[in-house]
């Protein structure tokens, strides 16, 4: 939710990032329908010892009330606004500060000059 807000990550791409995070919980184990804390990230196991914590499973509740208020109110939200804006800006700006690096390590890439690089960051806004 916070990186769609700031403009990093588009809509489509939070909501699938979503339904493939839902898809993984509705595999995991439970107890009493609680998640175990942890779990093995490649076999979605628990890992011992088991633990069940009803203060995270608490948490996690107010996490999932908050991500639905969220996508209520995403529905009357611009695709694209000041927030996208600023994202952009933010990621153009960060190729430009990995360009600067790039022109002391290496004069040239594989395709493209620096010089060539930097000239099209900023003709597209970046500093």
């Amino acid at each position: 939710m916070v990186a769609h807000d700031l403009g990093y990550v588009g809509t489509l791409e939070l909501t699938e990032r979503e339904e493939l995070t839902f898809a993984t919980l509705g595999k995991l184990q439970k107890f009493h329908g609680h998640f175990f804390n942890w779990y093995d990230t490649r076999t979605t196991e628990p890992l011992l010892p088991q633990y069940i914590s009803t203060v995270d499973s608490g948490n996690l509740a107010g996490h999932l009330i908050a991500l639905k208020q969220f996508f209520i109110e995403l529905q009357d939200k611009a695709l694209f606004d000041e927030r996208t804006i600023r994202g952009l800006s933010d990621t153009v700006e960060l190729i430009a500060e990995e360009a600067a690096r790039l022109g002391t390590i290496r004069q040239r890439t594989e395709v493209i000059t620096i010089k060539h690089l930097r000239e099209e960051i900023e003709a597209s806004g970046g500093s």
